[in-house]
């Protein structure tokens, strides 16, 4: 994509993007200030979060969703292996086991297919967790996954593809302020996430599924941006969206 292309498309696209992480080095949110603090001794390597099952995280600021009506999640990762990972988090947004919404690549028993992934929502209004059932994820091969909540409909995404979708009654701005916002560990107490995570994005709107596919065809970001380009376009101030597009990987 050109960098006069990248900047129509930001344009249009209303800049909703507020949190991105790419762990280049560190934990920074690249276009906010929410900074990831790594726990447990995770680590950064090779341009990815490093988390190996064993007490390893990262911790996103309380009150990170604050204020979305809204939401898009989007994670680059690769799962290391499946063994005993049942209810590992790729994140986890709460406060405590009676508020949060997870991501998970291998859901337990109680659910209609255990050991594919799985997205759930519990909002601290009393009732039952909500929640979508996606495909199974393999091992050893990076993979996109996306969800959006679009008030109370959640819709999941694999690799760029629509794989389910409904509603889940409750919204993201019934879970009030959350404390817990995690990229790898649980609210339970269940086993950490094995694997690594490339990239993170946060939106506070719901994504169409044309722009879920676009990112995902734009792949996650390389840590060296084309030099001055961003700088050139609208002032700067559609750094976020720019970036992404000519930062994009040649292959994946």
């Amino acid at each position: 994509m050109s960098a006069l292309a990248a900047a129509l498309v930001c344009a249009s696209a209303g800049a909703t993007e507020v949190d991105q992480y790419n762990f280049t080095g560190n934990g920074n949110d690249s276009i906010g200030t929410n900074n990831a603090t790594l726990e447990g001794g995770a680590t950064i390597f090779a341009n990815a979060l490093q988390l190996n099952g064993s007490g390893q995280y990262a911790e996103l600021p309380p009150g990170i969703l604050d204020s979305f009506t809204s939401l898009t999640i989007e994670v680059w990762f690769t799962w290391a292996t499946n063994t005993d990972q049942t209810w590992a988090r790729l994140f986890d947004f709460g406060s405590g086991t009676n508020s949060y919404l997870y991501l998970t690549p291998d859901v337990g028993s109680g659910w209609t297919s255990p050991g594919q992934s799985g997205f759930a929502l519990l909002a601290p209004l009393g009732g039952s967790e909500r929640d979508l059932q996606g495909p199974t994820i393999t091992p050893g091969v990076e993979t996109f996954m996306a969800i959006t909540l679009n008030g109370s409909t959640a819709t999941m995404y694999v690799n760029g593809v629509e794989v389910a979708t409904k509603d889940i009654i409750n919204t993201v701005a019934d879970l009030n302020s959350t404390t817990n916002n995690w990229l790898g560990q649980s609210e339970f107490a269940n086993p950490y996430f094995d694997g690594s995570i490339d990239e993170l994005s946060i939106y506070n709107n719901a994504q169409s599924s044309d722009a879920v596919l676009a990112d995902y065809n734009a792949g996650p970001a390389d840590p060296i941006p084309e030099p001055g380009t961003a700088l050139l376009l609208l002032g700067g101030l559609c750094l976020a969206a720019v970036s992404r597009a000519i930062r994009r990987r040649a292959s994946r």
